[in-house]
């Protein structure tokens, strides 16, 4: 069986067409963003937006990592006051006092208490117990009101108050 030039030629074309376009792809990818610099601008848009985003959110975390460890820290030291210092008081004081055999009343804790852990003020954010709320969201019982750069409104079925940031 023979082949004719046409026949062999025809064969061999599609492995010479795709030598060509590997050999020359780098071009034609050049190429095509010089048709379409549209489609190239829009994904260095959405890349931009993304890594914005993705930037703020980073600086947010480590701002409340450091405050989690600032909060941390100051537990412990409280602790050690309490537990080493107001301790040696009360037993020198009990020492030189005698004791009294009247019965203390025991006062109750209060039901939920709400520690005012950071505040997120550009998008109305708060860090309220270890939970982000925003103005409307709830934490425990209480109703957030209002986010301010240093404080937030807060609203309980016994009353509104104020929490501050530094207190």
């Amino acid at each position: 069986m023979y082949l004719s030039k046409k026949a062999v030629g025809l064969l061999l074309l599609p492995f010479i067409l795709s030598a060509l376009v590997y050999y020359f792809s780098p071009n034609i990818i050049n190429c095509t963003h010089s048709f379409f610099p549209v489609h190239e601008q829009h994904i260095d848009e959405n890349l931009d937006k993304k890594m914005q985003k993705y930037l703020e959110i980073e600086s947010k975390q480590n701002i409340y990592q450091k405050i989690s460890e600032d909060a941390l820290r100051r537990e412990d030291n409280i602790k050690w006051v309490v537990d080493e210092l107001l301790y040696v008081e009360k037993t020198k004081v009990t020492q030189k006092l005698t004791p009294l055999k009247k019965a203390i009343p025991q006062v109750e804790p209060e039901a939920h208490t709400y520690q005012l852990q950071a505040i997120f003020s550009d998008d109305k954010t708060a860090l309220i117990n270890d939970s982000f709320v925003k103005e409307g969201s709830k934490v425990n019982d209480a109703t957030i009101k209002e986010v301010r750069e240093d404080r937030v409104l807060i609203q309980t079925e016994k009353g509104s108050w104020w929490l501050f940031l530094f207190q």
